[in-house]
């Protein structure tokens, strides 16, 4: 059996972002239905400790599109709305984002 965190952070974002059912997912991945779910829980429940410092205030600029080249070293486009961050985001912040923004690619 597959182990570790970045292995089942990517199958959970799958479904929270495909809003497909974990049985059927685990099923057609050849997962253990059991582990797949408890992953599930882990990975909300670590994002909901993550969420209070998620919250904090930062600073935002607002540009307009072609406005210059990209400042940052990560770029991630969520509903239209485009940011750029110097250096790439922990995992854990990322897998945040894509459990709070369903439907987003």
């Amino acid at each position: 059996m597959k182990s570790g965190t970045a292995f089942w952070m990517g199958h959970v974002a799958t479904i929270e972002h495909d809003g497909i059912a974990a049985s059927k997912y685990a099923r057609q991945h050849g997962l253990s239905v059991t582990a797949l779910r408890y992953w599930c829980r882990k990975l909300r429940a670590s994002v909901m400790e993550v969420a209070p410092a998620a919250s904090q205030f930062l600073t935002l600029s607002v540009v307009q599109p072609g406005d210059g080249p990209p400042q940052s070293g990560c770029i991630l486009v969520l509903a239209g709305v485009r940011l750029e961050m110097p250096t790439l985001p922990p995992p854990e912040w990322l897998a945040a984002v894509a459990l709070a923004t369903p439907g987003c690619r």
